[in-house]
């Protein structure tokens, strides 16, 4: 039961519609459930505690509770070594509460002798234990705790000190003039030993001692050296040095690269672009091989031929620095700096001398930072910067070719006078232009040009907003387009409409979490002038996501550095529910020693997912993925973190690492070693939880949603004999007749020879179901049996177990490589001349890769010869290949013409190369029976269903379109009741009655009035519209209409939830259901429904609006 303040929420509203909602009295209920726990524990000695091999050692305790214990009683706390109480203090140590506890939070003391045999081994030798507390209490309402939420783990030893953990993550970066920067991980009240080798030394020797996790070191040459570090431990007048780290490499450079040469300066519309040539050799000669050199800009005040030292530069700040290529921008040159240098630095940081200074005086300078953004349905908004103090204003144009100093003809002014220049940055709203909801249907290039006091004006500055739209791809078979539970991969189609090429294109998609954004966004990509490209995008299957949820949408371009275009769009996408598939495993779990289980998880969805196995390079377990131990009351026994870096699994350029998996693919952990306590019950429960499932580890893409886990159960017992399978066989099988065979034998454990006459468990496992067979193992303690897997296809695991086992040790495996393939009896009826498309449907099993998947005729059972009847055409559709679990489609094309039987049978056979075995996947038989032509008369929209007020009046268009195969001749047209009588006087046709012939994919549009007087019954009423023409032909459109009343009224509804009256995110209480969707359906005329939803409060008023409301005999659903 939860524990807290339990508030009470009241609306209410007077005769005007004030409403209330103060509480005086009795508006909070105070609840206690829990009991107290410990959330400080100190030691005196503190940890690490050292035996006396004589004496033992004495050791206080002092507990901080966070309540206070029930009158008259004591907590119970009791010393374990190895989770193994302390036979002394088995009840509890003796406890006393402090004088100088504060009320609520009481401090308890008390003291216990650590036995001269704790930190021995079972031989008596020196050894390591750890000392923790078992600890219970009850409060003044008997509410029992037993929980200590500090750490509960304390090091015992005798003899020398236990050393520290080996820090980890040795990192050594090389600096200028061959220094070297060393950090490390740091361990827990450690000091540490640095340590160093030159690549001609055998041996490392110690190079400092240091209390902080980085330090520098000054080499004395250039050349290769390796670092080394351990950890230091100073207790108990004891000192104690862990073993080395891996050693780290790092190569030492004193020597600069050359000069840059070639510095060329050049103003454009954004700004001023620096070129240069890269050196090629360093500063004595020596050719930089292979070397990543980057570059720092700086920006000087010197005149036109002045070139500067690299001592002058000491004090200068560069402009931009870790420039990757020889060209630079400067987007905000300035109006007294007008002189420009460059320096190389290679990967040391070893700066070059300066090239030889480059001048470039310009007048005034264009605007700078332009960036277009454009809303869903909005104008777009211009903003940009300026640097220059004599600025006037600005002018904005649209239109000319975006070149400077060409196209100024065709430039055309869209700002009715000079914006003023006043501060940065200066924004422009050009409100001609409108965009789309999908995005921008028309591209429009703008310039903007600055203008001082004189009128001069600078040189303009040109961008493009580009003619782009976004949609959502909506899936063809019509699931989902997001799925909860799992990676999603959204398709998204991106149009240009433009004349232009855009390239450098990000586009970004954000959905609510349950009002948490979570953007996710695409890798780069282009779209070229009237082209379209699908752009795909993973985003997480949140667990709150809207069934009906909206999708912000936009696209980012970056032309040139300075220049930014966003273009929003918006969508909303249909939202359901997957979860990818986890099982668990035991294989030996022994009491008092270790449990190994691993798990498998199986990725269904279509898009590449991940698991955090551990973190720090491997060095660190994961946070994400553990498994725990329970009894049956659910009580924890154990909790033991995975942590997996070797096998199956990578580590991301952040540190973490990773199981990745593909879609379709499945990964089996590698055993996981659990410690399992010598009190543990015969029968335990092993939970695995896994918090979250990943995408992009480490990268800007990174997509994270919640995981789920599973659990099992594990016996203890050790049992007299045991099973083992010997072998499998076939390993593969491919289709649903096929069996296999198992052969094995029972081992006594204790003699290791087989045992006979005894019962054995099969158990076959295929994605987390079972299916289990019992088999009696002959004298010679073998046996043999035959299992049908009944073609369900994968893997399936296979253990032969003890009865009483609920292990499953995985002995042995086989293959159903079985495929689906649908239909397999097929009747169509065609009429002749007619091409009809039969869809073959086949899906690949779990584990089958199907190659060349194709349909061949053959011959009819019993004959020898295929023969296809004459006047029958067929078309046998593509050839496809399948990967496992994958759908796909082979349209076979039958037709008939005039030559051809009535009717008849065709045979063919869907063949596939599986796993490169050529194999049968299944018979098709299809009937055929051929017809005559005939006109097929259809109505857009297929039917008319329409409402209208007593005394009013409304029309109706359609349009009847023949799409059959032949002519309807003299078409007529009649409007009856459900009876066949004639349709009332309010009803009635637009115009002629009379169509003609309606020729094959002819079509008329028509209309119809409904005009119904007040003496009609309001209701529902059923009409049909007939088309008739020669030959008997048939045909009928219904037309349904509501007759309504126009009396008004209104409604008022408060809606709560379980979570009404209680706090919400901000503190504050939550008064009643928001989004609830109410609908009310009128009695008399079913047609006629409202429909609302609740606001902030829990409330929704109904009120009349353009449709009446008739608010006697309506019904409620929500």
């Amino acid at each position: 039961m939860l524990s807290g303040t339990a508030y009470a929420v009241m609306s209410a509203h007077d005769d005007v519609g004030n409403r209330g909602t103060t509480i005086e009295q009795g508006g909070t209920l105070l609840i206690d459930a829990k009991g107290p726990e410990v959330i400080a524990l100190t030691l005196n000695p503190g940890e690490p505690l050292q035996v006396d091999e004589q004496n033992g050692l004495l050791v206080e305790v002092v507990a901080k509770l966070n309540d206070e214990v029930k009158p008259g009683a004591q907590p119970t706390l009791i010393p374990q070594l190895d989770n193994i109480a302390i036979a002394e203090y088995s009840t509890g140590i003796s406890l006393t509460r402090d004088a100088q506890s504060l009320e609520g939070e009481p401090l308890w003391v008390g003291s216990f002798t650590l036995p001269t045999s704790a930190g021995q081994d079972d031989a008596g030798n020196p050894s390591v234990e750890s000392l923790s507390f078992s600890y219970q209490a009850a409060d003044d309402l008997d509410n029992l705790g037993n929980k200590v939420r500090v750490r509960n783990a304390f090091q015992v030893y005798q003899g020398d000190l236990p050393p520290l953990d080996i820090p980890q993550n040795l990192k050594a970066v090389a600096q200028p003039n061959a220094g070297v920067a060393l950090e490390w991980d740091p361990v827990e009240e450690a000091r540490y030993v640095l340590y160093r080798r030159a690549e001609s030394d055998t041996e490392f020797t110690e190079l400092a001692r240091l209390s902080e996790t980085q330090t520098t070191d000054q080499l004395p040459s250039d050349g290769q050296y390796y670092y080394a570090i351990a950890s230091e431990r100073r207790s108990n007048d004891q000192i104690a040095v862990s073993a080395l780290s891996a050693p780290v490499a790092v190569s030492a450079d004193s020597i600069a690269p050359a000069a840059p040469a070639d510095l060329a300066l050049e103003l454009n519309g954004a700004g001023i672009v620096a070129t240069w040539s890269a050196p090629s050799v360093d500063a004595e000669g020596n050719t930089e091989e292979g070397a990543a050199l980057t570059y720092n800009l700086y920006r000087l005040g010197v005149g036109e031929g002045v070139n500067v030292t690299a001592e002058e530069l000491q004090n200068v700040i560069p402009l931009q620095t870790g420039i990757p290529e020889p060209i630079a921008l400067d987007a905000n040159p300035s109006e007294s700096q007008h002189a420009y240098a460059i320096t190389a630095l290679d990967e040391a940081g070893n700066e070059s001398a300066p090239s030889d200074t480059a001048y470039l005086n310009f007048g005034l300078l264009p605007v700078s930072d332009l960036s277009i953004t454009i809303n869903a349905d909005g104008s777009p908004q211009l903003q940009w910067q300026h640097s220059g103090a004599a600025i006037a204003g600005y002018r904005v144009y649209v239109g000319g070719t975006g070149e400077v100093g060409e196209g100024a003809e065709n430039l055309q002014e869209i700002t009715s006078a000079l914006i003023p220049h006043s501060s940065n940055p200066t924004t422009f709203v050009d409100e001609g232009f409108t965009a789309g909801a999908q995005g921008v249907t028309a591209e429009r290039r703008y310039t903007v040009i600055a203008e001082d006091d004189q009128g001069a004006t600078s040189i303009g500055h040109s961008l493009l907003l580009p003619a782009l739209s976004v949609a959502v791809i909506e899936p063809a078979d019509g699931q989902s387009v997001l799925e909860r539970g799992v990676m999603n991969e959204v398709r998204f189609r991106v149009q240009n409409r433009g004349s232009a090429d855009v390239a450098g294109l990000k586009l970004f998609a954000t959905v609510s979490d349950n009002g948490t954004n979570r953007e996710h966004q695409s890798a780069s990509f282009s779209v070229a002038a009237g082209g379209i490209v699908e752009v795909p995008i993973v985003i997480g299957g949140y667990a709150k996501l809207d069934t009906l949820s909206d999708i912000q949408l936009r696209l980012e371009q970056s032309p040139l550095p300075g220049e930014t275009v966003f273009i929003h769009a918006q969508d909303q996408v249909m939202v359901g529910d997957a979860a990818l598939r986890l099982s668990l495993e035991s294989d030996t779990v022994y009491r008092g020693g270790l449990g190994k289980f691993r798990f498998t998880l199986e990725n269904t969805s279509l898009v590449e997912t991940e698991l955090l196995m551990a973190r720090n390079n491997g060095k660190t377990a994961s946070d994400e993925i553990r498994i725990r131990l329970e009894d049956a009351d659910g009580n924890l026994l154990t909790l033991q973190d995975v942590q997996q870096y070797t096998g199956d699994v990578i580590t991301v350029a952040s540190g973490a690492t990773v199981a990745r998996l593909q879609p379709g693919e499945s990964f089996v952990s590698d055993w996981i070693e659990v410690p399992v306590p010598a009190a543990a019950p015969d029968l335990v429960t092993v939970a695995l939880e896994v918090d979250h499932f990943r995408y992009h580890t480490g990268k800007t893409t990174e997509v994270i949603i919640d995981g789920n886990g599973t659990r099992t159960q594990a016996s203890l017992q050790e049992t007299a004999y045991y099973g083992t399978l010997d072998s499998v066989a076939p390993a593969e099988i491919y289709t649903a007749e096929d069996t296999v065979t198992f052969t094995g034998q029972a081992i006594d454990r204790d003699s290791d020879t087989a045992t006979g006459n005894v019962p054995l468990t099969l158990v076959m496992e295929l994605r987390g179901f079972e299916r289990q067979a019992s088999v009696i193992a002959g004298s010679d303690g073998r046996f043999s049996y035959t299992f049908d897997p009944q073609g369900q296809s994968g893997t399936w695991r296979v253990s032969v177990i003890h009865p009483d086992s609920l292990a499953r040790p995985n002995q042995g495996a086989f293959s159903v490589l079985t495929s689906a393939v649908t239909p397999t009896q097929v009747n169509i009826r065609v009429p002749r001349n007619y091409n009809q498309v039969v869809p073959v449907t086949v899906k690949a099993g779990y584990g089958s890769d199907l190659a060349n998947v194709r349909l061949v005729s053959v011959a009819a059972p019993g004959d020898e010869q295929v023969q296809i009847p004459g006047g029958i055409h067929l078309d046998l559709g593509a050839v496809i290949n399948l990967a496992p679990q994958v759908k796909g489609v082979i349209n076979l094309t039958v037709s008939g013409d005039n030559l051809a039987p009535e009717n008849g049978f065709l045979y063919f056979q869907v063949l596939a190369d599986v796993n490169g075995s050529e194999q049968v996947l299944e018979n098709i038989a299809v009937e055929y029976t051929l017809s005559e032509s005939r006109p097929v008369i259809t109505a857009k929209p297929s039917f008319i269903d329409t409402g209208v007020l007593l005394g009013d009046s409304a029309t109706e268009t359609f349009t009847l379109s023949n799409t059959g195969f032949d002519v309807l001749r003299n078409a007529s047209l009649e409007l009856v009741d459900d009876e066949g009588n004639p349709a009332p006087g309010w009803l009635s046709l637009n115009g002629t009655t009379s169509l003609g012939d309606l020729g094959i994919g002819d079509s008329r549009d028509l209309s119809l009035s409904v005009a119904p007087g007040t003496g009609v019954a309001q209701g529902n009423y059923s009409f049909k519209l007939q088309i008739s023409g020669d030959g008997g032909h048939r045909f009928s459109v219904p037309v349904y209409i509501a007759v309504v009343t126009s009396e008004m009224g209104d409604a008022f509804f408060h809606i709560s939830d379980i979570y009404t009256a209680t706090l919400g995110e901000n503190n504050q209480l939550i008064p009643g259901l928001q989004g609830a969707k109410i609908e009310l359906q009128n009695e008399q005329v079913l047609s006629e429904t409202r429909t609302i939803n609740s606001d902030a409060n829990g409330e929704a008023l109904l009120e009349p609006a353009r449709r009446p409301l008739q608010l006697p005999g309506y019904r409620l659903r929500s």
